[in-house]
C-alpha cells in the first residue's frame, strides 16, 4: 500500500472541507472543528474530525434539510 499517496489524498479532501467550513464562516478558528487527514493501518486515506465538528456538521445539515 502506498501511505504517500494515501496520505496526499486524504489531505486533499481534508483542505477542501476545511476550505469549504471556512467560506461558511463555521468555527474553523478553533482546531476542534478543522478535518485532519490521516492513513489507516492498511494505508487507507481517512480524514479524522472530532465529536465537536460532526456535531457541527450535523446541525448545518439539519439546518439545510429544514429548508427543503
Amino acid at each position: 500500500m502506498d501511505y504517500v499517496t494515501s496520505y496526499r489524498q486524504a489531505d486533499t479532501v481534508a483542505s477542501d472541507f476545511n476550505e469549504v467550513m471556512a467560506l461558511l464562516g463555521l468555527g474553523l478558528e478553533d482546531e476542534r472543528f478543522r478535518a485532519l487527514p490521516r492513513t489507516g493501518p492498511d494505508g487507507e486515506p481517512l480524514v479524522v474530525l472530532t465529536v465537536e465538528a460532526v456535531q457541527l456538521c450535523v446541525a448545518v445539515l439539519v439546518a439545510l434539510a429544514e429548508c427543503l
